[in-house]
């Protein structure tokens, strides 16, 4: 069985409360032995343009030894609920209706 090191749910500078940059994410979780690092980038100030942007920003920082997966945490209007998803995905918006987005 082939086993690899991942790091769930870091924020980058792309969410509105952190400062690491995609290629120095890489770089640290890199050092540390680590293979997968799924970001989780809050979406309150995303827009579709800035998803797609995104999205080419993580591959692009993606190193050989340490993959960047996009992800987006999506929140309710109360900041109650909150889910993340990975993946290219379409972007559901800054604050989508929760019961429509786990549809």
């Amino acid at each position: 069985m082939t086993r690899y090191r991942a790091a769930a749910h870091v924020h980058s500078e792309w969410s509105d409360d952190a400062s690491w940059s995609l290629p120095d994410l890489a770089a640290a979780f890199g050092r540390r032995g680590y293979d997968v690092v799924l970001l989780c980038e809050h979406s309150r100030g995303f827009d579709p343009g800035q998803w797609d942007a995104y999205l080419s920003a993580c591959a692009a920082a993606s190193t050989e030894r340490v993959l960047l997966v996009p992800g987006i945490e999506y929140n309710d209007a109360d900041n109650v609920v909150h889910v993340p998803v990975w993946g290219d995905v379409p972007f559901f918006g800054a604050v989508p209706d929760i019961p429509e987005l786990l549809a």
